[in-house]
């Protein structure tokens, strides 16, 4: 319990909601809000008044006291949030805060004030001021939006007696690199034999695939 004349811890928090005051040394006490005992259960910030008599004397005082209250949330803010696309797989979520003495709790457990993403999805983060117990939530939406990858062969003819060869060439819409069924990294492939060619082509975390079948026809009259 509080003392009456004792002012220095008279502070409502969003982690202490109540103070219970005590008036010692008296008898016969009246509370500005109306109660008649000497202890007073204190919920709201304020200017309280107590008056109580002497045991002895008999006389009279007023004793006044204010109680204050910081229960101020701390503003928060997301910042880094991107689209996932097939280049950018991963970003950072910063929390920014003005809490004095801040801890986090993000949704996916990380309790750092920033948190490595690489998934879609709801990411909420929670900000606590430790210094009064009060917390703020923020939340942001991560979105896929990777690009539509697609890649085409171009070139296939049949293989003659007077065509031995033919080039297959990789065409594709987004493309970091090749990479034909027999290892080739090259966007075109000079084929001389009929059968299946295949090509993936690679565009940051995306890829794509597309296959041909080469024939031939080198039949003898």
């Amino acid at each position: 319990n509080d003392a009456i004349r004792d002012f220095s811890n008279l502070l409502l928090t969003c982690n202490k909601t109540k103070i219970t005051v005590t008036a010692n040394g008296g008898v016969d006490f009246h509370w500005s809000t109306g109660e008649t005992t000497n202890t007073k259960e204190i919920s709201g910030a304020g200017e309280y008044t107590i008056e109580m008599a002497d045991a002895n004397s008999g006389c009279k005082a007023n004793y006044k006291f204010t109680v204050t209250e910081n229960k101020i949330a701390p503003a928060v803010t997301i910042s880094g949030a991107k689209d996932i696309t097939c280049k950018l797989t991963s970003m950072e979520l910063i929390a920014n805060n003005n809490a004095t003495t801040p801890s986090f709790k993000w949704s996916n457990g990380g309790t750092a004030s920033n948190a490595i993403i690489t998934a879609m999805g709801d990411y909420i983060v929670t900000v606590t001021d430790e210094s009064n117990g009060c917390s703020a939530t923020k939340a942001v939406t991560i979105s896929e939006n990777k690009e539509n990858v697609s890649v085409a062969i171009e070139g296939n003819e049949i293989l003659t007696c007077d065509k031995e060869s033919i080039t297959l060439a990789a065409k594709a819409n987004y493309a970091d690199s090749y990479k034909w069924t027999d290892g080739s990294t090259n966007s075109s492939k000079v084929i001389s034999a009929a059968g299946a060619n295949s090509v993936t082509v690679i565009y940051g975390a995306c890829t794509a695939t597309a296959s041909v079948s080469v024939s031939a026809n080198k039949t003898v009259p």
